[in-house]
């Protein structure tokens, strides 16, 4: 720190605490009477009141299943709700295939019939 640093910090140490009471304690002039707040009053009935009680927790089954895609395409329908139990081999969802993914495979298969023609000839 230079000289310059250290004596402006003194005199802000020093000398602006001794200006505090000359702002501070001023006289305030006469304080108008605030009216009184008005207050809601209701009458106390003696009745059952039920008793409940709200809980945080989860739940977790003892049987999870993960459901993972194994083909691409936009998801058209659901065909199970939620919650119900589901057997082995049941549908459970209808996917329409991408376009792209639709005229890739109709070229390949144009494109694989001529090869597979002449591998049959060619035997």
């Amino acid at each position: 720190m230079t000289a310059e640093k250290l004596r402006r910090i003194a005199f802000s140490v020093l000398f602006l605490p001794l200006l505090a009471p000359l702002f501070g304690c001023r006289e305030k002039g006469p304080a108008g009477q605030a009216a009184p707040p008005e207050v809601e009053v209701v009458s106390v009935v003696q009745r059952d009141v039920p008793i409940y009680r709200d809980w945080v927790g989860t739940l977790d089954s003892e049987v999870n299943a993960t459901i993972s895609a194994q083909v691409s395409g936009y998801l058209i329908s659901r065909a199970y709700r939620e919650g119900s139990i589901v057997t082995n081999g049941q549908i459970l969802f209808q996917i329409g295939l991408r376009l792209g993914v639709r005229i890739r495979s109709a070229n390949d298969q144009r494109l694989s019939r001529p090869a597979a023609a002449l591998a049959h000839d060619a035997l």
